[in-house]
């Protein structure tokens, strides 16, 4: 999720790091077990950044509802498949579980 991040630049955490990488031949640690979508899963990524950009939050990250989900859909002239809304879910639940186990790392170490 982190290196989907847009930088000042407007390029992605990513892509600063790909051009280290190409430009100094030594790979970045945060892309040395980087899985790349399927092409097929692109666009519901940045749906789902999207929508991540948007969510509510309090003493932590709130998922995404199917609702939320819906309207991002109805503003963008988007018409979900099931499919799509289920990978935008499970985007989402492993999203809310990360950022739910870093903060708990946080709070022990303090």
């Amino acid at each position: 999720m982190r290196l989907s991040e847009t930088m000042p630049d407007g390029a992605s955490l990513k892509d600063h790091l790909l051009l280290i990488h190409k430009n100094t031949g030594k790979k970045p640690k945060e892309l040395e077990n980087l899985i790349e979508l399927p092409p097929e899963f692109t666009k519901v990524w940045e749906d789902f950044i999207n929508l991540s950009s948007s969510r509510q939050s309090g003493f932590g990250i709130s998922p995404l509802s199917y609702t939320e989900i819906k309207n991002y859909g109805d503003l963008m002239g988007i018409e979900f498949e099931p499919w799509e809304v289920n990978m935008i879910k499970l985007f989402d639940r492993v999203t809310v579980a990360e950022v739910n186990k870093q903060q708990e790392k946080k709070a022990k170490s303090k």
